[in-house]
Order: C-alpha cells, then sequence, then structure tokens
C-alpha cells in the first residue's frame, strides 16, 4: 500500500470510529455482496462446474431475498460474469456506504480440497492471524492478485472498529445457514481475507460448500439448494439485526 492509499484508508477509518462514536444506531442502511471469483478468473473448476457461477447464482438470489425481506439498499459487486480485482470489490462497497450509513458486506466463494471427502461450510471474519493452516492457506489462494501489503496500524483499527459486529453477523449467518442447509458444520474461522480487512464495515466471507466433494457439487449446481443457501444467508442476516437491536 502506498502512503497516499495509506492516508485515505487512514481517513476512511477514523472518520467511520467518529460516525460510529456519535451514531450507535444499529439500523442498516447497506448490504453488499460479493460474489466471489468472476471473468478470466473462474475460482474452482470441477468439471463443467466454475465456482464463480455458483457464487453469482447464489447472490443474485440471495439478493431478491434481501429485496423482499429488509429496507437496506442492496449493492452486488457483480451482477454478470465481470472481471473484478480485489481492491475494486472492496471499493465498490466503501463508495456505496455513504457518510452516516450503516452496511454490512458479504462475500460468497466456494471451496475445493485435495481431499474429495471434505465437505461443508465455513465462515470467516478477518483476522492478520489464521484461526489454523488451513485457513491461512485459503486465505493465501483467495488473496491472489491483492496489491498492496497490510499496515499494521491500520488492521488493528480496523479490527477495533468493526470486529465485534463482524463476528456476531458471522454467528448469525453461520448458524442459520447450518440449521436450513443441513451442512455439515466447518466453524466460523479467522483468517486474512483482503476484501475483509479493505472493506469499511462489518464483513464477512462463506464458503458455501467444497466443489471437489461429488455430493456437494451436485447440489450446488442445483437451483431449489441455492435458493436454501440464500434464504439461509438473508435469514442470518435479520437475526443478526434481531439481535442489535435488542
Amino acid at each position: 500500500m502506498n502512503k497516499r492509499s495509506c492516508s485515505a484508508l487512514l481517513a476512511a477509518i477514523c472518520a467511520a470510529a467518529a460516525f460510529a462514536a456519535s451514531n450507535p444506531s444499529t439500523a442498516l442502511d447497506l448490504i453488499v455482496i460479493d460474489a466471489g471469483h468472476g471473468g478470466i478468473d473462474p475460482g474452482a473448476v470441477k468439471g463443467n462446474v466454475l465456482e464463480k457461477d455458483v457464487n453469482l447464482d447464489v447472490a443474485k438470489r440471495l439478493n431478491d431475498y434481501l429485496q423482499k425481506h429488509t429496507t437496506a439498499h442492496i449493492v452486488m459487486t457483480r451482477t454478470g460474469d465481470q472481471t473484478l480485482s480485489l481492491a475494486q470489490r472492496a471499493n465498490i462497497a466503501n463508495n456505496a456506504q455513504k457518510p452516516g450509513m450503516n452496511g454490512l458486506f458479504i462475500s460468497l466463494h466456494c471451496n475445493s480440497a485435495y481431499n474429495r471427502s471434505a465437505r461443508g461450510i465455513e465462515t470467516y471474519v478477518h483476522n492478520n492471524k489464521a484461526s489454523d493452516a488451513r485457513a491461512a492457506r485459503l486465505a493465501r489462494r483467495e488473496n491472489v492478485g491483492a496489491q498492496g501489503n497490510y499496515s499494521m496500524i491500520l488492521l488493528d483499527m480496523n479490527n477495533k472498529l468493526h470486529s465485534a459486529r463482524s463476528n456476531d453477523l458471522a454467528k448469525s449467518v453461520h448458524t442459520e445457514i447450518i440449521k436450513r442447509a443441513h451442512a455439515h458444520d466447518r466453524r466460523v474461522r479467522q483468517a486474512p481475507f483482503y476484501v475483509l480487512f479493505y472493506s469499511q464495515m462489518p464483513s464477512i466471507l462463506v464458503e458455501l460448500g467444497f466443489l471437489s466433494n461429488t455430493t456437494e457439487r451436485n447440489a450446488l449446481q442445483t437451483a431449489a439448494y441455492q435458493q436454501k443457501l440464500a434464504e439461509a444467508l438473508g435469514g442470518g442476516v435479520i437475526q443478526f439485526l434481531s439481535l442489535t437491536a435488542r
């Protein structure tokens, strides 16, 4: 990260902190849905199934669900097969969050592993120290192409500002998706994901299942399961709002 970008990010964090301190409302104004990969970046590929397509299909269904069940403004980082850098995704989220708005960022992905029996759903929040070695490897894979280095000072400020709500959001969403999708629980984890760090709002990344697992890959291709995932994700967001409003 260059000096100018670092200064701009510091200013954004300070402005957000000042607003949060003077406006403790938990009302939600913005939800950013990020369908991972896209365009020339297919993500995980297994047979004729491309991760980018599954991510987008679920993202569109989540958008429809949230449009019907919340009053928040919904922004999708991509609505088609566009190529977006990680920085562009974070910028879309940050530019959509106007002064005085409370927002959330949800990035959707699918997993893959050499072990074809690996299965289940895991939800991530940002932390510079990964929960485990596998989480660290996953973050490195998803961060491919990211530009700039982490600033430990800005990282610490960002974590303190958003970490509590990010964790609460992750727990609510993860609980709902495991319950409604009847999926194997791979827990809420932590890893240094670029898009979560640079999105200046509570942020989570959800791995919707393993394309390397035949059973999950087959399910992730179906409209019925995609809809179930979308409604579970949306239900988790609504549950999070009900908890924070108390």
